[in-house]
């Protein structure tokens, strides 16, 4: 990709439903030729913010890790989208929850994942 696109400045992988963004992440540090030519800037995950705690409570067989739960705990940015579809108290209750999960990462409030410049 880089050699056909000279001067290539930023690569954006879009991973809707995947289960675990671990794999993506790794390979831009385990991977020799990758991680000479990129770096990882961020992980961003969109979060459906009327159903992510329903799928947060879901039960996983033995040893699944519950893939909402791994993919908010990975991200830089959440976006928590569909807030227009939740209540005040709701919307709280959902950046509580991703609080416990991820201590660290930026929520940005949307609908229809438009984000603001």
């Amino acid at each position: 990709l880089c050699d056909k696109y000279k001067g290539l400045d930023g690569i954006l992988v879009e991973t809707t439903g995947m289960a675990d963004p671990t794999p993506v992440a790794q390979t831009f540090y385990m991977d020799q030729e990758i991680s000479e030519i990129a770096k990882l800037d961020g992980i961003v995950t969109v979060c459906d913010c009327k159903h992510i705690l329903q799928n947060l409570e879901e039960k996983k067989q033995d040893g699944a890790v519950n893939e909402s739960r791994q993919q908010l705990a990975f991200a830089d940015v959440v976006l928590l989208n569909k807030v227009d579809l939740c209540t005040p108290d709701k919307i709280k209750e959902v950046k509580d929850m991703v609080r416990k999960i991820n201590k660290s990462t930026k929520m940005i409030e949307t609908v229809r994942g438009k984000v603001d410049p």
